[in-house]
């Protein structure tokens, strides 16, 4: 059965959620009517029923992919003006990104 969890902070589309840590985290997107990406990230704890945001991606994306490995989160491509060749990793719990090379 569904049942209702605690919204997200802000409406967004063609985000990409990934599990980490235990944890939900919404990456990228749109979040407003003008069809500019965002990187924006945001982190649902299904334990507390919160959420928070966490350091926005070097790169505003859409369309991107997303793995966990290891405890870290990668976002790869996407679609910002143009297709990305990026390759972002975020450790959670050290509340950073950077790019990878």
């Amino acid at each position: 059965n569904w049942s209702t969890a605690k919204r997200s902070p802000i409406a967004r589309s063609e985000a990409v959620g990934i599990v980490a840590d235990g944890k939900l985290y919404a990456l990228g997107g749109y979040i407003d009517n003008t069809f500019n990406p965002t990187g924006r990230s945001d982190v649902y704890d299904p334990v507390t029923n919160t959420w928070g945001t966490r350091a926005a991606m070097p790169m505003a994306r859409e369309a991107h992919a997303v793995v966990a490995v290891n405890n870290k989160v990668y976002a790869i491509g996407g679609h910002n003006a143009g297709y990305l060749n990026t390759n972002e990793e975020y450790a959670p719990g050290h509340y950073y990104l950077h790019r990878k090379n």
